[in-house]
């Protein structure tokens, strides 16, 4: 009887430790097609339309590895926001004005510039942690904590407990708190994004759909230069 109550412990404790984080970020590389394929794209480019409080306005986003990043927002032909990020240094253009950032302050668009910012939760100054799971639209959730990162003070990540895509991710930062909702994956060469992001933050809710998205197009680096 000692030995059977002796290996329920051991099998509660084992039960109740459940998987960790890093084994939660590999089963969602794999449930994106693998790191082999991941590892092979070298540039991406796509096109969204976004719904803001009925506002309709259309982004591209252009991403070349290790970290180059450039976005153009604008409605109707007119370019709202601009960003140009070179690896070094950044130019961010709002309605005409422009701000250039150097050093550390481009630590927080590092993020946006990875094509899988998953991939800097496993680097040097990371530290992640296992919390309770969650459902998110009632499929059960792995949730990890994510501390490091530049700009945000807290990042929680909502990856499905039976398919590994990450489903949610929740992020608290000084402009305000933000929930994120990945939905719709779809294969391109082989790895699959989410094609459908809504984003709810300071009561507004920013509905995403990307149409358009190419894989090792040949991005050339003269995009991410800044004039």
């Amino acid at each position: 009887m000692k030995k059977l109550l002796i290996a329920l412990l051991f099998t509660t404790t084992a039960f109740a430790q459940g998987v960790t984080p890093k084994q939660v970020l590999d089963k969602y590389f794999d449930a994106i097609g693998g790191k082999a394929n991941i590892d092979s794209i070298k540039d991406f480019y796509a096109v969204s339309t976004t719904e803001v409080m009925g506002q309709s306005m259309e982004a591209t986003e252009s991403k070349k590895t290790p970290n180059k990043y450039a976005s153009v927002v604008d409605q109707n032909g007119t370019e709202l926001a601009k960003v140009i990020f070179d690896g070094t240094k950044a130019s961010i253009t709002q309605m005409g004005n422009t701000q250039m950032l150097e050093g550390e302050n481009t630590k927080a668009i590092l993020t946006q510039a990875l094509i899988f910012p998953e991939t800097l939760y496993l680097t040097e100054g990371i530290t992640l942690s296992s919390e309770a799971n969650e459902k998110v639209n009632e499929e059960d959730c792995n949730v990890i904590s994510v501390a490091g990162i530049t700009g945000i003070e807290t990042l929680k990540e909502y990856y499905s407990v039976s398919s590994g895509l990450k489903l949610k991710q929740s992020v608290e930062a000084a402009n305000g708190v933000a929930t994120i909702y990945f939905k719709e994956y779809k294969d391109f060469n082989g790895v699959k994004f989410a094609t459908h992001v809504i984003q709810e933050a300071m009561g507004m809710a920013i509905d995403k759909k990307i149409t358009v998205i190419k894989i090792n197009g040949g991005i050339a680096d003269s995009e991410f230069e800044i004039k």
